[in-house]
This record gives C-alpha cells, structure tokens and sequence, in this order.
C-alpha cells in the first residue's frame, strides 16, 4: 500500500470493534470524498486506530474529523483572515478545496455565511475556473495528456483504454473513489509522449496495451 499526504472522508461507522465497516481505507473499501475521516469511536478505540492509520497508510499526518462541525471550524478559520476584506474569494475556495478535498455543499454555505457573499455568486466562481470541483474526486488523479505529440502517437486510444479498464468517462472518477480520469491539453513532456501522469508521477512512452496499463495503475492502492 502506498503512503499518502491525502486524508479521507469515511461514511459515520463505528470501527475497532471486531470489524472494520464500509469506507475504511485499511480494507480498502470505498470512500466517500477527500481528505478526512467522519467516523465514531470509543475512547479505548481511537488511539490504537490514530496509531495505525498514522504509521501504515498516511505518512504520519493522520487526522480525524468527528462531525460536520469540525468541517464548519475548519471553514471558518480559513475565512477568518478574509472577512471585511475583498478579494478573498478565489484564495478561500482553493484552500478549503485543498483541505476538503472539493467543495462541498456544506462547506460552500460556511465561506458564504463567513464572508457574507451570496451562495449563488460563490458557485459562478467556483463553475467558472476548471480548478474547482464540486464533487469528490479520486485519491489519485489520472491526466491523459492531449497535446499534438501524444495525439499522433496514441494518446486518444490509451485514453479510450483507461476508460474501459475504469469503467468511467472522462472527467470521471471510479466508484470506489480511487482514480478520477482527466484529459489534459498539454503535460509538457513532448520527448516521452505519448504521457500519462498520475499524481505526480509521469510516464512515457505508454502504449494501449491493457495488461502494461494495468500493471502501472496497480501501483496506486
């Protein structure tokens, strides 16, 4: 299993009680967005799972998230340098993108409340840069590249590939939460194409064969 600096989201479950229910990445089941836990626990509990989930499977930057309340403070205290000053916008929503992992529907009514801008115009701004997303995107982020040197040397079969394989479309994240396939117009590796980079790993000179394909993307638990 891969280390992660990405935290996640889990469903409201208890754990550490003889079974590890759906949402658990130690399992690997499914998640439900990015970056942090919803869960409950007993007090006994919750140090061992901290303890594990920490060395194991987060690099040691583990954190726990009990209740949308604590999405409500996080918001919060991103918005609070921000309020009664302009411009605060674009730079509030990427930061709690970045902690939340998208921008979801409770923590977009926060940063409207805090900064006392209208819901609707938070979402123009949010539906109009293509680097905010508003659904729950994958722990690892597939970009096919689509630039002239990819194209002719067969970006848009391995593209094609990777969707059959998936089972999405593009733009699309899998069900399990754990890819979120995006075309890109250029990577800027001309010399390597056709590329594919996941996370912020780059490979070149791919091909659509679906067994080499596979045997990279199993690299990404």
């Amino acid at each position: 299993m891969r280390k992660s600096k990405n935290l996640f989201f889990l469903e409201k479950k208890t754990f550490f009680c003889g079974n590890i229910y759906i949402g658990c990445c130690l399992q690997g089941k499914r998640f439900l967005s990015p970056k942090f836990f919803y869960v409950e626990y007993t007090e006994s509990s919750f140090l061992l799972f901290y303890m594990l989930l920490n060395s194991l499977y987060l690099g040691g930057r583990a954190m726990v998230v009990e209740t949308k309340q604590d999405v409500r403070s996080m918001v919060q205290e991103i918005t609070a340098p921000w309020k009664e000053k302009h411009g605060g916008v674009i730079p509030v929503l990427q930061e709690t993108q970045r902690q939340v992992g998208y921008l979801s529907r409770e923590a977009m009514e926060v940063v409207s409340e805090e900064l006392g801008v209208p819901l609707a115009e938070l979402y123009g701004v949010a539906t109009f840069y293509a680097q905010f997303h508003l659904k729950p995107r994958g722990r690892h982020i597939i970009r096919v590249c689509r630039g002239t040197a990819c194209h002719v040397r067969g970006s848009a079969k391995i593209m094609d590939r990777i969707m059959s394989m998936l089972n999405v479309k593009e733009n699309g994240t899998t069900d399990d939460l754990r890819f979120t396939l995006e075309p890109v117009a250029c990577l800027g590796c001309c010399g390597l194409a056709p590329v594919v980079m996941i996370d912020e790993d780059t490979h070149g000179r791919l091909t659509d064969d679906q067994a080499a394909l596979q045997k990279f993307l199993d690299q990404y638990a």
